[in-house]
């Protein structure tokens, strides 16, 4: 019974539909509107927002396919050179 590998790779998430609409909606808004310093969302800040307003505790390596699960993607910024001349 000790080598049986469950299906799921882990325990299930505990966030309710509600929830998961409610934090898809929260990211769609952007971190300024969640109370953070910057525009711009990182696993930390999603982790962090998810513990103040549902008091779940999740790694970051869940709160990376919780978000990808509500159809987000990773994101890189653009890098620019701010030395150019903008003409």
């Amino acid at each position: 019974k000790a080598l049986i590998v469950r299906p799921t790779g882990g325990r299930m998430s505990t966030l309710l539909a509600t929830e998961r609409q409610a934090l898809k909606e929260a990211l769609q808004a952007g971190a300024l509107t969640a109370g953070f310093a910057s525009e711009g969302w990182t696993l930390s800040r999603i982790q962090t927002l998810i513990a103040q307003r549902w008091h779940h505790a999740y790694s970051l390596v869940h709160v990376r396919r919780l978000v990808l699960a509500l159809g987000f993607s990773r994101q890189v910024p653009a890098v620019k050179d701010y030395h150019q001349d903008p003409d």
